[in-house]
């Protein structure tokens, strides 16, 4: 089991937006966390940008949509669209 996803300022949660389709954001659960490492230790997982995603998340941030997870690692939000995860991807859906 990994450590439950780190917390985000609910000030600076509700500042973010989607660089891709401008949607707000909400962390991601430790249910959604722990599926999408489980996808990334296994290797099945690539970003938007079609690379394969290797390091696992601390966190995350889903498009209200559910388009998009922008990972958190270090506790730093990742919102570089080429590095965004497809939510479906990362549910395995």
């Amino acid at each position: 089991m990994t450590d439950p996803p780190t917390p985000l300022d609910p000030a600076l949660l509700s500042l973010l937006r989607c660089p891709q389709t401008g949607s707000e954001l909400r962390a991601a659960t430790a249910e959604e966390v722990e599926r999408t490492n489980r996808r990334i230790a296994a290797g099945e997982l690539r970003d938007a940008s079609g690379e394969p995603v290797h390091e696992p998340l601390g966190g995350g941030l889903v498009t209200r949509c559910g388009t998009w997870l922008y990972p958190i690692r270090d506790q730093i939000p990742t919102m570089i669209p080429e590095e965004a995860i497809p939510a479906g991807e990362a549910s395995g859906e």
